[in-house]
């Protein structure tokens, strides 16, 4: 035998006797390859998320957005805008009409030619009237927030949304005034910022049960004065407590409780003036130590 062929034959057996978990180590990292770049982004927007709850510079955005959402939360205008007819909130619904318009103006600026121009123009212009509505119905929600911490978010993604806006009318100004290639570029500007709010939108929502519960007949309107609301995709039907309730079930001053909101260990409900919780955060807390 060769001393070529003792090496092969020597490298075969090796191969051989090797684990077949190690043997598929370097396949498994090539298929598996994007899926760590997707948990990263993930990560990152979440921290994100978390970063603008703990950023105190918020406060005065947050603050002042209540001059405006105030009034429209208020009356029949505000049970409207808070989707009681409804039975569910308004506000996720009508987000799609004008990111539908948006985004399908953008697919007839890479798709459509010179002939869908004028299409794609007066889908972004279509846009930009359903997002007042839009905004209108997030705003509603807005006075019913109570954790200091989700306010500073709120704020963020109302004022990025308007920047949203802002962009997506620069690109239709751009558009009628002929200048196509600028009005994509505008348009793709207010579209990577919109994946932004649209995040800490369903930070809101989804992760932090804010404006969700029953609506209507049935719910009481919006969870800040409901019996009931969701969390984690299901629905809760216990009675909110009130901030002397929850002190008494802590054993704590109602200025911990306070400070445990502030500082996101517990999650309010909602409330017009003092806060209110579900029974079974408190309680999770409680078995936490606080």
């Amino acid at each position: 035998m060769s001393h070529f062929e003792s090496q092969q034959t020597t490298s075969q057996h090796t191969a051989s006797q090797t684990p077949a978990s190690q043997q598929n180590d370097g396949a498994a990292g090539a298929e598996g390859g994007a899926q760590p770049a997707m948990v990263q982004v993930g990560s990152m927007m979440e921290e994100t998320a978390e970063r603008l709850e703990g950023d105190a510079r918020l406060d005065q955005v947050a603050d002042a957005l209540d001059g405006v959402a105030k009034p429209l939360s208020q009356g029949a205008v505000g049970s409207a805008l808070r989707g009681d007819w409804l039975g569910h909130a308004l506000h996720p619904l009508l987000t799609d009409l004008p990111l539908g318009c948006w985004l399908s103006s953008a697919l007839l600026d890479l798709a459509g030619g010179r002939a869908g121009r004028k299409a794609s123009q007066r889908l972004v212009g279509v846009g930009l009237l359903f997002s007042a509505p839009t905004v209108a119905a997030g705003l509603a929600e807005y006075p019913s927030i109570q954790d200091r911490r989700l306010r500073r978010v709120a704020a963020a993604h109302a004022a990025g949304n308007g920047l949203v806006a802002f962009l997506y009318l620069r690109s239709w100004v751009s558009r009628r005034r002929g200048h196509h290639l600028m009005g994509i570029m505008w348009g793709m500007a207010g579209g990577m910022l919109a994946w932004v709010t649209g995040y800490l939108g369903g930070h809101l929502s989804m992760g932090r049960s804010v404006g969700t519960g029953l609506r209507g007949a049935h719910g009481n309107g919006s969870t800040a004065s409901g019996s009931t609301g969701r969390h984690d995709g299901h629905e809760r039907h216990e009675e909110l407590i009130d901030l002397a309730q929850a002190s008494e079930m802590l054993h704590v001053p109602p200025e911990q409780v306070r400070a445990m909101v502030d500082e996101g260990v517990l999650v309010a409900a909602g409330g017009s003036s003092e806060p209110v919780f579900h029974p079974e955060d408190v309680r999770s807390v409680g078995l936490l130590g606080g």
